[in-house]
């Protein structure tokens, strides 16, 4: 039988400190206050630190210490209690007084429990790239989502609730280049991330740019809001709070716009009832054609009443429905035909009449992935995707006839037909693989949004139809 090595912490203690316990003295020992900073040391060493600052005994098995986690702390006239509640965030022990020591455990976990643990928790410290410095202020959020925290004084952040499943995680601070961590949660174990941001301060000394709003200025907006935003109903209850933030280049030879923004955009979407932190990467606008690239974090606005709240659920689902999410989610669960979707296969764009289709089997363009939460979609050519519970709106036909009024063939794909047929008020939409494979999951997550390309219905939604990725519908699936 494997033997247990215990750890047992004394520290040295001030001529004259009594000992003595009492009931009254075992409560409140976890209430002293310390000062105690450690940086980038290993559970065992900060714990000393903490028992020689506050004079308490501390007993743990060794064998639960994480040997690979890293532990910062700088914590002035905080209690041992917050100290201790800090230090052990995300590692799975628990502590408990009793007597004169302080006993630091791993809980049991029944198979039942373990079954059901369907969440970990991220966390983790940023720092300075050049000088080791904590970084106080950092939003860090995951991709597309409403988790999310700032950064406190000593670097440090939490954020709990994530499921199984492939996460890009955002670092964002004004004063500092874009961080992001592509993380893989595949079991319960809670994951520590530490990250070094590069300062922009040589960029900002060097680069000066000057948002004036003149004539120009504002005709670059609106063509970016409507390009970044789109032209559906929702687009029109949304306003970017904070557009004084974005800058624009034109190249007229090439009829290109290209925007940038200083920092997240903030927009209200009134519709769906989400404020949207938008990190904007990339912004062009060619002719036709529009990429965007960014991080978004959603957060729920409050509403003014009941009937306000009951609108945003309604519009949610009527955005929800029909759209790549959905179809995503739709795929990776063999339910293609029960939420309403036809798929098939066409070598070409209907452009001018109609074009050969061949019907999808699932099996021959979905594979599993890596992990259990993860498919491998690959195909050539495009699919074709028909959602047969909601037609195409107004305002999405009198778009499509100002282009074809005006002879133009949309990049954007709008002016497609139904291959095989001549016409219909049915939503279809078109989607291309810009690599071989794609890596999607349950959520209807697409890990590489560059490495597709949507083109019909799906190309006139844009971030006015954005919906978080923990969003579910209320209303049971049709079977």
């Amino acid at each position: 039988m494997k033997s247990h090595r215990f750890h047992f912490l004394f520290s040295i203690l001030l001529l004259g400190y009594c000992c003595t316990v009492s009931a009254q003295s075992q409560k409140s020992v976890l209430d002293r206050v310390i000062d105690v900073q450690v940086w980038e040391v290993n559970l065992d060493s900060a714990i000393i630190r903490v028992s020689e600052v506050s004079g308490i005994f501390f007993s743990y098995n060794a064998d639960i210490v994480p040997i690979k986690q890293k532990f910062t702390l700088a914590e002035s006239n905080k209690s041992v209690k917050y100290v201790l509640s800090k230090l052990l965030t995300g590692t799975g022990l628990e502590y408990k007084l009793i007597g004169d020591q302080v006993i630091i455990f791993k809980p049991q976990v029944t198979v039942e429990e373990a079954k059901f643990k369907e969440h970990v928790m991220l966390f983790g410290t940023v720092t300075d790239d050049a000088t080791g410095v904590p970084i106080e202020g950092v939003n860090v959020f995951v991709a597309k989502s409403m988790l999310g925290d700032g950064t406190d004084q000593n670097g440090f952040f939490s954020i709990d609730h994530l499921p199984l499943g492939t996460y890009e995680v955002t670092f964002s601070h004004v004063a500092y280049q874009l961080g992001v961590k592509k993380i893989n949660i595949q079991d319960t174990t809670d994951i520590a991330l530490r990250i070094a941001l590069i300062s922009k301060l040589g960029q900002l000394e060097s680069i000066e740019v000057i948002s004036t709003r003149d004539k120009s200025w504002e005709r670059h907006l609106r063509a970016f809001q409507t390009a970044f935003l789109g032209s559906t109903p929702n687009a029109s209850r949304c306003v970017i709070t904070n557009d004084h933030v974005l800058d624009f280049q034109y190249y007229g030879n090439d009829d290109l716009l290209i925007g940038y923004a200083s920092e997240p955009l903030i927009i209200e979407n009134w519709a769906l009832g989400y404020r949207i932190y938008y990190v904007l990467e990339l912004f062009e606008q060619r002719g036709g054609t529009t990429r965007y690239v960014g991080k978004s974090r959603f957060e729920e606005l409050t509403p003014s009443d009941e009937g306000e709240l009951k609108r945003w659920n309604k519009n949610r689902l009527r955005a929800y429905r029909g759209s790549l999410e959905h179809f995503i989610r739709s795929l990776t669960a063999n339910r293609l035909r029960k939420e309403g979707f036809l798929v098939y296969k066409v070598y070409d764009l209907p452009t001018s009449g109609p074009v050969p289709f061949y019907e999808v089997t699932i099996n021959n363009i979905l594979k599993n992935g890596s992990h259990s939460y993860e498919k491998k979609l690959s195909f050539k050519d495009y699919l074709q995707v028909m959602y047969l519970r909601e037609t195409e709106p107004m305002s999405y036909l009198e778009e499509k006839q100002k282009l074809l009024s005006n002879n133009l063939a949309s990049p954007a794909g709008l002016n497609y037909r139904m291959a095989g047929e001549s016409g219909g008020s049915r939503q279809v939409s078109y989607l291309q693989l810009n690599i071989p494979t794609v890596s999607v999951d349950r959520r209807g997550f697409i890990y590489d949004p560059l490495a597709v390309t949507t083109l019909g219905y799906w190309s006139w939604e844009r971030l006015a139809e954005s919906l978080p990725i923990e969003y579910e519908p209320e209303t049971r699936p049709r079977k």
